[in-house]
């Protein structure tokens, strides 16, 4: 989970902390740049990339929190309850909304980024990776609640979901 303490200093600090959830203990704890926009595991468990607001995309080594790579995005920190962020399950990709609508999608392995799309009038509420990583969904809730489904090879955008009645938080 994720916390922001403000001290007396009156800083506010965000926190990443790893829990074992058998033994109910707090393993690890280790500082981030901003509030926490989303995080990832690795299928293998031992990676986590974590995404803060107008910070950086972060990849750790866990339990230790040995930081491997960061690189800036431009996330919105304040999206509660929305999870405008997505990564595929060997970390190779991660994707991200922008506050003006942007979608984007970075290589994990540099840092650089792949490719960027307009998916909004607005904010970006949800995203997911298929388990194959070729197709990623989008949502925009605030202004629409169509889910766009994007061809990640090619950068296109593939399909339109239709018909919810409501703004989508989760994919």
């Amino acid at each position: 989970f994720t916390s922001v303490n403000v001290p007396a200093a009156g800083k506010a600090q965000a926190t990443l902390c790893l829990w074992n959830a058998l033994t109910r203990q707090r393993v690890a704890e280790f500082p981030l740049d901003n509030i926490c926009a989303g995080l990832a595991f690795a299928k293998d468990g031992r990676t986590l990339v974590t995404s803060t607001g107008q910070g950086h995309i972060t990849l750790w080594r866990i339990p230790g929190g040995t930081k491997l790579a960061s690189y800036p995005s431009e996330q919105e920190p304040d999206m509660d309850p929305a999870t405008g962020f997505a990564a595929t399950s060997d970390l190779g990709l991660a994707a991200y909304g922008t506050p003006s609508g942007q979608l984007r999608v970075v290589d994990l392995r540099d840092g650089k980024q792949l490719w960027a799309a307009v998916a909004s009038k607005g904010f970006i509420t949800a995203l997911a990776f298929s388990p194959d990583a070729k197709t990623l969904a989008s949502a925009a809730g605030f202004n629409e609640s169509d889910i766009r489904l994007w061809d990640v090879a090619t950068r296109q955008q593939i399909g339109l979901l239709e018909g919810h009645q409501s703004w989508v938080g989760s994919l």
